[in-house]
């Protein structure tokens, strides 16, 4: 079944909102940077896809991890063959099934992970539906 880009993105804006728009961020052992984004963060928060991600199907290791459509990307080496596996697990849950499906939710995460002051969330949000021909969600 095709991925349905609408209902991605109605998820993730609406979870998105109920956050005040904020990004999901935590602190990872091993990791250089203080805190970064991600699928699950400090306080309850989740990302744009991770509010896309059912909490049954969710695991810890796709912290750090992209998006990856079904039948690309493969590699003979251990480490980045098992990096490539667990990205098209989280892609599987998505319903990507395309490279296109994997662009888009790449824009959309990035509009997360990018978000500032100076690129409010909110506003990129909304240009990024326009640019995808989807709807905004209204207040009910």
């Amino acid at each position: 079944m095709p991925m349905d880009r609408q209902a991605i993105f109605t998820k993730a804006y609406l979870g998105l909102k109920a956050q005040n728009f904020e990004r999901s961020m935590a602190a990872f052992a091993g990791s250089r940077f203080p805190a970064k984004c991600a699928y699950r963060g400090d306080g309850g928060k989740k990302c744009a896809l991770g509010h896309c991600i059912p909490d049954e199907q969710y695991k810890p290791y796709f912290e750090g991890l992209g998006v990856a459509e079904p039948t690309r990307y493969e590699s003979r080496d251990p480490y980045l063959a098992d990096k490539i596996r667990k990205s098209k697990e989280i892609g599987a849950i998505l319903g990507v099934e395309t490279e296109s499906d994997s662009y888009f939710l790449g824009e959309l995460q990035s509009i997360h992970d990018n978000s500032s002051e100076s690129s409010p969330m909110k506003e990129n949000l909304e240009a990024f539906a326009a640019r995808n021909g989807l709807t905004v969600p209204q207040d009910s």
